[in-house]
């Protein structure tokens, strides 16, 4: 309940959520999750994601992946790659 903030609102009174703030050790461990378990997810869907690019590069044209930057901690821009799903059609 530290991080609900009461809002006052014209008709509706709402509820904001803070986003949580990691320091220190908190950060470190945090980070040392996130990396180990993305590579293990990672290691352990690899073959399902070559699949489903090898699916999308033989049925449409085109790459079958795209990339854009988005806002990350802090405002920190950085890579996200995802499947392409979008078909032009035409």
């Amino acid at each position: 309940m530290d991080q609900v903030e009461f809002v006052p609102g014209q008709a509706l009174p709402l509820f904001e959520l803070k986003p949580p703030v990691f320091e220190g050790l908190d950060f470190v461990l945090k980070r040392t999750f996130d990396i180990a378990g993305s590579a293990a997810l990672l290691l352990l869907l690899s073959p399902f994601m070559g699949v489903i690019a090898l699916v999308i590069k033989l049925s449409s044209r085109g790459r079958c992946s795209t990339h854009s930057v988005r806002p990350g901690i802090g405002g920190q821009p950085f890579a996200c790659f995802k499947f392409r799903t979008m078909v032009a059609r035409g």
